[in-house]
């Protein structure tokens, strides 16, 4: 019986190995598993909307960290407002505040060093303004802090570093622009003309540069091709010619952490033809311009915002007759323009304001020509 097993293992063990021999079975490959399509970056969240609807207002972001939302028109679109309103990150919603004045729109709103609100000038149904007033965020209240030299809406204002504004161009009653310049010295609560600009230019827009000198660039009123751009040195009062690209109206201009400025989108030669998505960059250190890689779209009337990372975001505007939802982020180190995502609204004459949490709060503006937007949204990366 062990002599009859062992033969059926000696033949078990050929068997095997004879079959061994031969080609093994081909078994299919297992498929790859597939590679997960990566999530759509989800860059909005919706925030409480504001109080009363309003475009073409100003917003301040104040020391506390809340956002100061003041005038512009509201109703029907062509009300101008006195109201204002604050915007809470921490709760993120609004509340009323004082109101000014005089309803404004036109203005400028600048927060100076003390955290007060300075507004000056804008229209209303009295006409242009020359009056300006404080904002106290302690109180929630405003007062009277003196009359520009000449009435002035649509105009510029930049901080010094001295702590005083700057004040620039501008329209009359008539819609003819101002070269006057003036500065307001917040100690005294006083205005005072300053050298006017070499040349007049439509709806200036003022960029303080690291050195405290003051960039303005615009559309000059003779409609030169090449644009108008000078530089003021406040502790002269004196202006310098810089060569200028083609970017004149309805741009933005932002001071980027490289000290250098860009400048991007606009209309070019007298309003003719849709917006330019021309982009370039100006370096104090060389007085000069360099093009950069242009926007995915032409617009104009849009906002331009640099993030704490020193990338900067380009919001909405229009191009032509279509307003924009867009969004675009620039980034200085690459060169290049990315989407990142749309707006819940397209919008015009909106503001967009940086928070301490580095979100971008986005509030008011219209669709074209229809009512006013009480809409506001936040943007993150």
């Amino acid at each position: 019986m062990m002599e009859q097993a062992r033969q059926w293992l000696l033949f078990g063990v050929v068997l095997f190995s004879v079959l061994g021999c031969g080609e093994e079975p081909t078994v299919p490959p297992e498929p790859l598993p597939e590679e997960p399509t990566p999530p759509t970056p989800v860059y909005w969240s919706a925030t409480a909307s504001l109080n009363e609807a309003r475009w073409s207002h100003t917003a301040s972001l104040l020391p506390s960290g809340q956002v100061l939302v003041v005038g512009g028109l509201g109703g029907d679109g062509s009300e101008v407002l006195a109201s204002a309103e604050l915007y809470e990150p921490s709760t993120g919603t609004w509340s009323m505040t004082g109101k000014m004045i005089e309803p404004r729109v036109g203005h400028t709103a600048t927060v100076l060093p003390s955290g007060q609100v300075l507004v000056t000038g804008g229209h209303n149904a009295r006409g242009t303004l020359a009056s300006s007033e404080l904002y106290e965020p302690a109180t929630g209240t405003w007062t009277s802090t003196g009359n520009l030299s000449e009435p002035r809406a649509s105009h510029t204002a930049g901080l010094l570093p001295s702590g005083k504004v700057l004040i620039v161009g501008g329209r009359h009653e008539d819609l003819s622009p101002y070269g006057s310049v003036e500065e307001y010295e917040p100690a005294q609560g006083t205005w005072s003309l300053v050298a006017s600009m070499p040349r007049t230019a439509w709806y200036p827009k003022a960029t303080v540069l690291p050195s405290g000198k003051v960039l303005i660039t615009g559309q000059p009123t003779d409609n030169n091709v090449t644009g108008y751009v000078v530089r003021y040195a406040p502790d002269t009062g004196s202006w310098q010619t810089v060569g200028a690209p083609l970017i004149m109206n309805s741009h933005t201009c932002s001071l980027l952490p490289s000290g250098k400025v860009l400048c991007a989108g606009g209309y070019g030669l007298a309003l003719v033809g849709p917006p330019l998505s021309q982009a370039s960059l100006y370096d104090e250190a060389t007085n000069s311009w360099k093009t950069i890689a242009r926007m995915g779209l032409g617009r104009a009337s849009h906002t331009a915002t640099v993030l704490p990372s020193g990338h900067v975001l380009v919001l909405g505007g229009s191009a032509g007759s279509e307003v924009l939802d867009s969004a675009e982020l620039y980034e200085p180190d690459q060169d290049l323009w990315t989407e990142v995502g749309r707006m819940s609204e397209p919008r015009s004459g909106y503001t967009a304001t940086v928070l301490r949490s580095g979100q971008v709060l986005v509030a008011g503006g219209r669709r074209g020509t229809s009512t006013p937007l009480a809409v506001a949204e936040l943007w993150a990366r």
